[in-house]
């Protein structure tokens, strides 16, 4: 049982990506943060909660506050499944990642890449999707310095055989 959980800086290989899985038992995320669980600035990775005997072997429970998944800062070519995240205050998973002063992301020089998400339950969000996945569409972004630069790209993101349910806003 954590309270919040914190990842940084992952780096994989398309061939070796590194495997965030539950060991010896139901891993319990039940957090007072803004996130659940925060994966930034990662590459090649996978977080998988099924490898035991429970379908959700990883639970975030976000206490209505704010995001249950965040993966953010450039983070790309990742696979999430087997978690089970409730009562996320806005998105049970947020996948995209906002243009700021110092570390710009923008249609030119980044692009969320090669996303699995699968066999995951999501449910009881309070005001948003229970996946927010990226841009809907290519827009001009106000960075918090007043630059204005557009969106990133998606591309070849897979979502399926999830369940999610009671949804703030829209499911997906």
């Amino acid at each position: 049982t954590r309270v919040a959980l914190q990842i940084k800086n992952i780096l994989g290989t398309p061939s070796n990506p590194v495997l965030i899985v539950n060991c010896g038992g139901k891993v319990f995320i039940n957090s007072t943060y803004s996130y659940g669980v925060n994966i930034t600035n990662s590459k090649y990775f996978v977080i998988d909660g099924s490898l035991g005997s429970d379908e959700y072997g990883i639970k975030i429970d976000n206490n209505d506050i704010s995001q249950g998944l965040h993966l953010s800062g450039r983070t790309s070519h990742f696979t999430i499944r087997g978690v089970e995240i409730l009562r996320a205050g806005f998105a049970g998973i947020m996948a995209k990642s906002d243009p700021y002063c110092t570390n710009t992301v923008t249609r030119q020089n980044f692009s969320m890449d090669s996303i699995l998400i699968e066999n995951n339950w999501i449910h009881d969000t309070k005001a948003g999707e229970g996946m927010y996945i990226g841009y809907t569409f290519p827009t001009k972004l106000i960075t918090p310095c007043s630059l204005q630069v557009e969106s990133h790209r998606s591309r070849r993101i897979i979502i399926r055989n999830n369940l999610v349910e009671r949804t703030g806003a829209d499911g997906i």
